[in-house]
C-alpha cells in the first residue's frame, strides 16, 4: 500500500496527484467505501465491505489497484468514530501505512446538507461525503489510537462504566439503609466510612443492634472508628436510634437483598482497585505519568483520562488545539446589536471536558498558581472589573491548567512551583 508521508492534509495544498483519499461509513457486518482522488473525482464506490479479513484484503486490492492506476504514493483514509466495528479495519490499515483520521459526525451532517438538499441518507452517500471532507482536510487533530493510546483510553472508558455502576450500587443500598434502618447513616461522617460497612455486614438492622448489646458495639466500633464521636458516644447513640428506628420490619428477603449489594460493592471495589493499577501502569508507559502526576491536584485516574482522551501530545501543534480538541473553547453568537454570553464550544470529547472540569476544581484546592489565578480574578468579578460568571471562570482556569499541562508534556519537563510566576517576572 502507499506509504504516510508526513507534511499537508490535503492534495490541494501538496498541488499535486499523489494522494488517494478513502471515505469509510463504518457499519456492524460491513462498511461502504468510495475512492477519490484529489480533484473530487470518484473513482470507485465499494458498497460492501465486509468486517472480516476477506474484506479488508478486498478493500486493501481495491486501493492498490488505484495506485497503480494514478501513481499516487499516499493514501488517506477519513470515518466517523461512532461505536466500536471499526477498530478492527482501523488496525489492520493502519499496519499497511495508510494514514487514518477522524472526523466529526457534526461535519457530516453539514456537508452532506450542503451538498445535496434530499433528506435521505444512505452508507454509499456518506462515504461519499467522508472522502470529501477528508480531501478538505476537515479532520480532528488526534489520530486513532494505537497501542497503549489505546489501552490507555480503553481503560478509562471501563473505569468510568465501573464508577457509574457502583454509584447505581450504592444508591440502592442506600434505599435500603433508609427503608430499615433510616437513622444509621446519620451517625456516621460518610458513606464510605470503616465503621458503617463493618456494620452493615455484622448488625445491618435495629433488631440486629438490640440483639448484639451495646457492649459489643462499644468494643467493635473501637476497632472501626478513627475519627468523628468516640466510640462510646456513637454506640450509644446507635443503640437509641436502634430502639426508635421508623424503618420498617425486615423479612428474610431483605436480608438477602442486602447481602447481595454488599458483595457486589466489594466486588466492584477491587475491580476498579485493579483497573486504577493498570490504568496507572499504561500512564507510566506513556512516558508523560511522572510528568503529569507532578502537577498539584492530578492524580492516577484525572491524569491518565486526561491523556487516554487526549491521545499523544505530540499530535498536537499547538494548546489552542488541544483546549478545541477538548471542546472548552469559548464561543459566541452575535448578530448585528445582539451579543450573546460567551460560553464554551462542548464540540470536543465529553469525557475529557468532564475530566478538566474536575482537574480545575483539585487545581485550585492544592496548585497556588491556579489558586491564585482563580483568587484575583473571583475579586475582579466581585468589584466589577471584570463582566464573568463564577463557571466561566471556573473553564478559564480550566484552560489554564490545560497550557500548563500542555507546555509540561511538550517540554518534557515534571512541574516546578512559581515557574510561571518567574518567567512574568523576567
Amino acid at each position: 500500500m502507499g506509504k504516510v508521508s508526513p507534511g499537508t492534509r490535503d492534495g490541494q495544498q501538496r498541488g499535486d496527484a499523489s494522494i488517494l483519499f478513502v471515505g469509510c461509513d463504518i457499519g456492524s457486518e460491513h462498511h461502504a467505501a468510495a475512492i477519490m482522488d484529489p480533484s473530487g473525482t470518484v473513482l470507485e464506490k465499494l458498497p460492501r465491505v465486509f468486517n472480516t479479513l476477506k474484506g479488508f484484503e478486498f478493500l486493501e486490492q481495491k486501493i492498490d489497484y488505484w495506485v497503480r492506476r494514478t501513481g499516487a504514493d499516499t493514501i488517506r483514509l477519513g470515518f466517523e468514530p461512532t461505536g466500536h466495528y471499526w477498530k478492527p479495519l482501523i488496525h489492520y490499515m493502519c499496519n499497511r501505512g495508510v494514514e487514518v483520521s477522524f472526523i466529526k459526525t457534526t461535519a457530516v451532517k453539514a456537508m452532506r446538507e450542503l451538498t445535496d438538499s434530499t433528506p435521505s441518507k444512505n452508507d454509499k452517500r456518506d462515504s461519499v461525503t467522508l472522502a470529501h471532507l477528508l480531501r478538505e482536510g476537515k479532520v480532528l487533530k488526534s489520530p486513532p489510537a494505537e497501542g497503549v493510546w489505546r489501552e490507555l483510553r480503553d481503560l478509562v472508558k471501563y473505569h468510568r462504566r465501573l464508577t457509574r455502576e457502583n454509584g447505581a450500587l450504592l444508591q440502592r443500598l442506600r434505599t435500603i439503609i433508609e427503608t430499615f434502618f433510616p437513622e444509621l447513616t446519620g451517625a456516621f461522617c460518610s458513606n464510605k466510612a470503616v465503621g458503617l460497612w463493618r456494620l452493615l455486614e455484622a448488625a445491618p438492622f435495629p433488631e440486629d443492634l438490640i440483639a448484639r448489646g451495646p457492649e459489643w458495639l462499644r468494643s467493635n466500633l473501637k476497632k472501626w472508628t478513627r475519627r468523628g464521636r468516640s466510640a462510646e458516644e456513637k454506640a450509644d447513640l446507635l443503640m437509641k436510634a436502634a430502639a426508635e428506628s421508623v424503618g420498617l420490619p425486615v423479612r428474610r428477603g431483605d436480608r438477602v437483598r442486602l447481602q447481595s449489594l454488599l458483595g457486589l460493592l466489594e466486588h466492584y471495589r477491587e475491580e476498579l482497585r485493579m483497573v486504577e493499577q493498570e490504568m496507572e501502569r499504561a500512564l507510566m508507559e506513556t512516558g508523560y505519568g511522572e510528568i503529569l502526576l507532578s502537577f498539584p491536584g492530578m492524580g492516577v485516574v484525572t491524569s491518565a483520562t486526561f491523556l487516554g482522551e487526549l491521545g499523544d501530545p505530540a499530535n498536537f501543534e499547538n494548546v489552542n488545539q488541544v483546549v478545541s480538541f477538548a471542546g472548552i473553547d469559548p464561543s459566541e453568537r452575535s448578530s448585528g446589536k445582539k451579543e450573546s454570553r460567551r460560553k464554551i464550544s462542548k464540540k470536543g470529547r465529553p469525557i475529557m471536558r468532564a475530566n478538566i472540569y474536575h482537574m480545575a476544581l483539585g487545581g485550585i484546592r492544592h496548585c497556588p498558581e491556579l489558586k491564585d489565578y482563580y483568587a484575583e480574578h473571583r475579586g475582579m468579578i466581585e468589584s466589577g472589573r471584570l463582566n464573568l460568571k463564577p463557571q466561566q471562570l471556573l473553564f478559564a482556569v480550566a484552560i489554564k491548567e490545560v497550557r500548563i499541562l500542555f507546555a509540561m508534556c511538550r517540554d518534557r519537563r515534571p512541574y516546578i512551583p512559581g515557574h510561571l510566576q518567574m518567567k512574568r517576572a523576567a
